[in-house]
Parts: C-alpha cells; sequence; structure tokens
C-alpha cells in the first residue's frame, strides 16, 4: 500500500484515542479476562467436538469397511485451509487484535451452525472447513500474552486454557441429550455452543479494547513512518506479515529451535484428534468424557504455576513427562478395556500435558517476538504444529488403507513418546529461559543483546 501521510496521522489519531480510553477496562482485568475465557471455552469446543462424535460422523456420512480412512482423509483435507490461516493470522499485526477476536469467535460459531444444520456430507464438510479455518488464530492467547503481568503469564494463559478445557463438559452432555432425540440427531450438539460463541462475539465487540500492547507498538511505527517519509528502516520495527517473521526468525535463530520444537511437540495431535477412535470399543464413553475435562484443567493450571515460579523449561519437562504417562496408560488401557475411570483420568493427564507444551511454545516464542510482529511469528509457530500433526496423520491413513481393521491405540504410542521425548530435549539444550520478560520493553532488550554480540 502506498505511503500517504494523511492515512498515518487519522491511525494516529484513533490508537491515541483508544490509548485514553483502554485503562477505564484494562484495569479491569478480571473482567476482560473473563470474556477472553468465554473465547476459549468456543475455540476448546470447536477443536475438541468432532472427536468427540467421530464414531458419529462415520456411521452417518462414511459407512463402510473403509469409513474410518475416508473420513481421516477429508477432515486432513479440511485442516489444510489452515495453511492460508497463517497468513490471515498476521494481519493482526497490522489491524490490532480486538477485529480479529471477534470475527475468529463468529466464524468458529457460523462453522458449527453449518454443521448443526447440515443433512448430508457437503453442508458438513463446509461447516468443518469454516472452523478448521479460525481454529488456529487464538487471538485470544495473544491478548492474555500482552496483558498479564510477566509474572503470571502462563499461569492466566493456563486458567483461560483450563476453563476452555471444562466447557468440554457441556458437549458431552448435549452429546447425550442429541442422541436421546432419535436417529442422526448427534448434530444438534452443535448447536448450543454455536449460539454461546455469537454471543461471546457481540459482547467482545462491545466490552473488549484494544491490546495496549499493541497500541503502543503501533504508535511507535507509525511515528517512524512519518519521520523517514514511510520508510521501515529495520525488520524490528516492520508492519508485521508472515515474510518479515521469517527474516526476523531467521535473524534471531533461537525462534528457528523453537519452530523445530512445536513441529516435535505437534505429533502429540494424532492422539489428542482420535482418542474418539481408540475408545470405539469402550461401553462407557460418556463418562470418560465427563472426567478427562477436570483431570485435565487441574493439571493444566498447576503446569502455568509451574512455568511462572520455576521457569518454563521446567515447566515444559513437567508437561512432557505427564503427558507421555498419560498417552501410555490410556492407549494400552483403552487396547486393553481398562475402567472407563481410568480412561478419563490418563487422557486427561495427556491432554493437559500435549496442551501445556504448546501452550508453553506460545509463551515463549511471544517473550522473543517484538509486537509489531509477535502475532506473525506465532503464525509460524502454527505452520509447525500443522506440520507435526500432518505428519502421523498422514501415516495413520495409508496405515488405515493397507489394514481397516488395525488398532490405532499402540500406533499412537509409538509416534507421541518419542517425538515428545526428542522436542523436550532440544528445548532443554537449545532454548534460553525466558519467564518474567516484558513485552512491551522487548525490542530494546534484543537489540541491546544484539549490539552486544557485535562487539565481541
Amino acid at each position: 500500500m502506498a505511503y500517504s501521510e494523511a492515512n498515518v496521522l487519522k491511525e494516529l489519531n484513533k490508537l491515541e484515542k483508544k490509548s485514553k480510553s483502554k485503562n477505564k477496562w484494562y484495569h479491569l482485568f478480571i473482567f476482560s479476562f473473563f470474556i477472553l475465557c468465554l473465547a476459549y471455552v468456543i475455540d476448546e469446543i470447536a477443536s475438541s467436538v468432532n472427536s468427540i462424535v467421530q464414531t458419529d460422523i462415520v456411521k452417518t456420512f462414511y459407512p463402510g469397511e473403509q469409513g474410518t480412512t475416508i473420513y481421516l482423509i477429508v477432515s486432513t483435507l479440511c485442516s489444510g485451509i489452515a495453511f492460508f490461516t497463517f497468513f490471515y493470522k498476521a494481519l493482526s499485526d497490522r489491524f490490532g487484535r480486538k477485529i480479529f477476536l471477534i470475527v475468529n469467535t463468529i466464524g468458529l460459531s457460523i462453522g458449527m451452525f453449518i454443521c448443526f444444520l447440515s443433512k448430508n456430507v457437503v453442508f458438513y464438510t463446509i461447516g468443518m472447513l469454516i472452523m478448521s479455518f479460525f481454529m488456529p488464530c487464538h487471538i485470544q492467547e495473544v491478548y492474555i500474552l500482552e496483558t498479564a503481568s510477566p509474572g503470571r503469564r502462563a499461569l492466566f494463559l493456563s486458567i483461560a486454557k483450563a476453563i476452555g478445557t471444562i466447557g468440554i463438559v457441556l458437549v458431552s452432555a448435549l452429546h447425550d441429550w442429541a442422541i436421546s432425540l432419535g436417529n442422526n440427531t448427534w448434530n444438534y450438539v452443535f448447536l448450543i455452543p454455536a449460539c454461546i460463541g455469537l454471543l461471546t462475539g457481540i459482547i467482545c465487540f462491545f466490552f473488549i479494547k484494544e491490546s495496549p500492547v499493541f497500541i503502543e507498538s503501533r504508535t511507535k511505527i507509525l511515528k517512524e513512518k512519518l519521520k523517514n517519509n514511510g520508510v521501515i528502516k529495520k525488520i524490528d520495527n516492520a508492519e508485521g506479515g508472515i515474510i518479515h517473521a521469517i527474516k526476523y526468525m531467521f535473524k534471531y535463530k533461537v525462534l528457528l529451535w523453537i519452530f523445530l520444537i512445536a513441529i516435535m511437540f505437534s505429533v502429540s495431535a494424532v492422539g489428542a484428534l482420535n482418542f474418539g477412535f481408540m475408545l470405539s470399543d469402550v461401553q462407557d464413553q460418556n463418562l470418560v468424557f465427563i472426567i478427562y475435562p477436570f483431570a485435565c484443567a487441574f493439571l493444566q493450571i498447576t503446569i502455568g504455576l509451574v512455568a511462572d515460579l520455576f521457569g518454563r523449561k521446567k515447566a515444559s519437562l513437567l508437561a512432557g513427562i505427564l503427558s507421555l504417562i498419560g498417552i501410555v496408560i490410556f492407549s494400552l488401557g483403552s487396547f486393553f478395556k481398562f475402567p472407563a475411570a481410568i480412561l478419563g483420568i490418563t487422557l486427561g493427564i495427556f491432554i493437559a500435558g500435549y496442551n501445556s507444551l504448546l501452550n508453553l511454545i506460545n509463551v515463549i516464542s511471544s517473550e522473543k517476538s517484538p509486537t509489531n510482529l509477535r502475532s506473525s511469528i506465532m503464525s509460524l509457530i502454527g505452520v509447525a504444529t500443522s506440520i507435526g500433526s500432518f505428519i502421523p496423520i498422514v501415516l495413520l491413513i495409508i496405515i488405515g488403507a493397507i489394514s481397516p481393521n488395525f488398532n490405532i491405540s499402540l500406533f499412537v504410542i509409538f509416534m507421541v513418546a518419542p517425538a515428545i521425548l526428542i522436542g523436550v530435549i532440544l528445548l532443554f539444550i537449545f532454548v534460553p529461559e525466558t519467564y518474567h520478560v516484558s513485552l512491551s520493553s522487548l525490542k530494546d532488550k534484543l537489540k541491546i543483546k544484539t549490539k552486544k554480540q557485535s562487539q565481541k
């Protein structure tokens, strides 16, 4: 876009007004945090609902011996739309966090409404495509990281994620209610979450203000443009975007290691997204679905507290150990038909560890990124998570096509356990500790560090 001094001055004036009004609401952090937690609930429900109704989807839309494999192919292709999401999310570094929080929440609701109304596989797939586009955005995560105090950043993020996870219990209850309505009424499970999501989007529009850290960063960039006739001289001051984020990532190599570690941790998605199939032979599945969110929520908050008290790396070690213990016992338990209570607890342990590993990677990457590139760099980390989750799913599809009756549980153990172990080792060797970093002053610290390194 061509430089226009009038446009820059107009945007500066808007940011100045937002800067004056932000104190009124950001002093009420609990209120803002509550709204962001609602957005997290919608996000978590949208991410988990297909795992809970997997067997219903296959029976309704993909009957036959190869039904599971066809479903995995379709869901993987739908997930591929997330590639475009990362370019979309990066725009929040240019246009602000609020508008994308509203659009994402309402977008997820529209996807769920379409799934609720669908009577055939085409409309259901369209709903899945829309949900798959907005699910990786997690703008509420950027909000919390930028507004929480440095000493409580991981804890607040874990609490929000935990509340979102407990929201999955609503899906379990709705699934029972939907099934009780009659044959092929399982898609009613999408109705109430879609309504809550729409309401949450409206609440965000009226009550959530722009991130103060973004306002400060954007104001500095615009003033530099005015000073230099529209030219941004340093990559550290770039206006967001994937290309600038890639350049920045190669400038600060630790972000490349974080990218690789995110790939390793995301291999665990093969278990987190397909536990419905793993439980297909378990009698009391709903008990598992009710227990695991509470176990998961408790452990996520605990790991977040450890991250703020003892550091991100120690918390990652704890999360890695928990996810390994959880996935091994849960996979073996689903194979040997352990009691539903044990399966629920161990599934919760695994999901808590898996979610916390991804949360901590996002926290670390945000604490290694300047505000004007933070969302763009976190979008690249999202690309890494998509790559990591894509690899085992493709292998699963190939094996399922060759042997439709193979057991997924043992496959999950052999994929997830080594990947988590390698990821934690790489994190400890190549990524320095980041906790208690002030995000608003991060750019200055990076410049000082670079200057010292050049003098050496």
